[in-house]
């Protein structure tokens, strides 16, 4: 019996002598990954068959005991063990709490030490483990039937016998990252036949539903199935469910009717249970690989141009609602096109951080949300980048006239707004942004007209009145100023 290691630590150096100077093979070990934190290892968790983790307390992104809680909420049974340097001890006794089995010290670095630690931690879960691989290898056969990867049903396991000779079944899809928890009040003929974690967040059941002819009495049964289920979760759960057969052989068709279901839960952050026979009419219109192309001639110049390229963008998906991978796809291409032009450096960290969290947002409404805000984020960082600037009270100045710059604004207004005294900030302000703030506020306002000005519908002293000039005339002179072109010109250029 192999155990599987998974060093997660954020110093290079004793991640190497981690995994080099300790003799793994030899003992019944191996070490798969490396993490340098706790969100990168709950990504290889995903993918990796993980026995024991060895993980340090003090790391980025995500710390020691962060990780540890996550593991015991996903992964019950994985045994995680602590890296303790001698000032972590509070980290290290929490980390115990939530379920790690043992600790090593950092400093007092010893590769015998360390084996014969965990041989004692795997010697009390060998003979567990051993009875989980057999109930794990007839679940596994079951699920890769269910979900069409195998032809043979396995007629000799104890979990497919289960499900012989039954009335009707169904088969339901959860996505929770909270683990199942069957209520002991259930009854015996109404708990799930069969239960199975199938990904990080994706749960599969297969139940029984008493015959009856009767529509209503049908649409009882599942209702009252769905809130057992949803019962033995922590959290509130989006469900896929399929219509019911009696035969096993069908159950690869139910699975693939609840997994189609459950896709459109991107589309409709609203519901909570996604029925085959209800979402089966919008299959036929799907274009499940559409990707939203920005059009060159959309200009991306503004927040404001964002916002209204991204409710074109997000109409668009809604209406040939595209699988999951080329939705994230459409969204990363718009983001990229807006934020083209920050600065080389800051652009390749953000984008990272970006789709990191895109992807791991539920719905089409969530993900456009948050795009729009990190574009924004995205911009005003470039702002304070190209003028050398980080200060925080100028950034809280910009945010405060980028959203009030149709008002009338002074300079006592925003001093009083990040709690500075007027010279104090007028003079701060000028160093930082190499401008002084009237020069600022004009840019924003100019920036802002050009937006209304390219509708062509709008007239020049309403566009002014718009963006917090008191005339047509006032517009036209600090237009020209800003941008080099009068008006006129401006909106010629855009109509060519």
């Amino acid at each position: 019996m192999i155990w599987n290691v998974l060093i997660v630590d954020d110093d290079r150096n004793f991640r190497y002598a981690m995994r080099e100077a300790i003799p793994w093979a030899d003992h019944g070990f191996q070490v798969v990954g490396e993490a340098v934190h706790g969100r990168q290892a709950l990504e290889i968790l995903e993918k990796k068959e993980v026995h024991i983790v060895l993980t340090d307390m003090e790391m980025p992104v995500m710390n020691g005991v962060e990780l540890t809680e996550a593991i015991k909420s996903l992964y019950p049974d994985m045994i995680v063990v602590a890296l303790s340097a001698f000032d972590d001890f509070g980290f290290v006794k929490e980390s115990m709490r939530l379920g790690a089995e043992d600790y090593i010290l950092k400093q007092e670095f010893d590769g015998d030490k360390i084996i014969e630690s965990l041989e004692n931690i795997c010697r009390k879960h060998a003979k567990q483990r051993s009875r989980e691989l057999d109930s794990t290898r007839e679940t596994e056969e079951v699920v890769s039937y269910i979900q069409g990867k195998s032809e043979e049903f396995p007629e000799d396991s104890q979990a497919a016998r289960h499900l012989r000779n039954r009335e009707s079944l169904t088969v339901c899809l959860a996505d929770s990252r909270t683990e199942y928890r069957a209520a002991d009040s259930a009854g015996a003929d109404r708990t799930p036949l069969f239960v199975s974690k199938t990904g990080p967040a994706r749960w599969l059941f297969v139940c029984e539903l008493p015959q009856t002819r009767s529509m209503g009495e049908k649409s009882r049964q599942e209702l009252a199935m769905i809130n057992r289920l949803q019962n033995g979760f922590a959290d509130k759960v989006r469900m896929g469910l399929c219509d019911s057969c009696g035969d096993v052989t069908a159950l690869a068709d139910m699975y693939r009717r609840a997994r189609t279901a459950l896709e459109y839960e991107i589309y409709f952050p609203k519901e909570r249970i996604f029925h085959y026979l209800d979402m089966s009419r919008y299959e036929k219109s799907r274009e499940r690989d559409y990707v939203y192309e920005v059009p060159e001639t959309l200009p991306l110049e503004s927040p404001e141009d964002a916002e209204r390229v991204l409710r074109e963008m997000t109409e668009r998906l809604m209406e040939y609602m595209p699988e999951e991978e080329y939705l994230n796809r459409s969204f990363v291409n718009f983001y990229a096109k807006c934020t083209e032009s920050v600065r080389q450096g800051s652009r390749e960290g953000d984008a990272i951080t970006y789709y990191e969290k895109l992807r791991l947002l539920g719905t089409l409404e969530e993900k456009a949300v948050y795009t729009l805000e990190a574009i924004r984020q995205a911009w005003e960082q470039d702002i304070f980048a190209s003028a050398g600037s980080d200060n925080r009270a100028v950034r809280k100045a910009v945010e405060y006239i980028r959203r009030h710059y149709a008002e009338e604004i002074s300079l006592g207004d925003v001093a009083e707004y990040v709690g500075l005294s007027d010279n104090y900030f007028s003079n701060l302000f000028k160093q930082e942004m190499n401008e002084n703030l009237v020069s600022f506020i004009n840019k924003v306002r100019v920036e802002n007209a050009k937006r209304l000005l390219d509708s062509q519908s709008m007239k020049v002293s309403e566009v002014a009145e718009a963006v917090g000039y008191r005339n047509a005339t006032y517009l036209s002179t600090i237009f020209r100023k800003v941008t080099g072109m009068s008006i006129s010109e401006y909106r010629n250029r855009k109509s060519q």
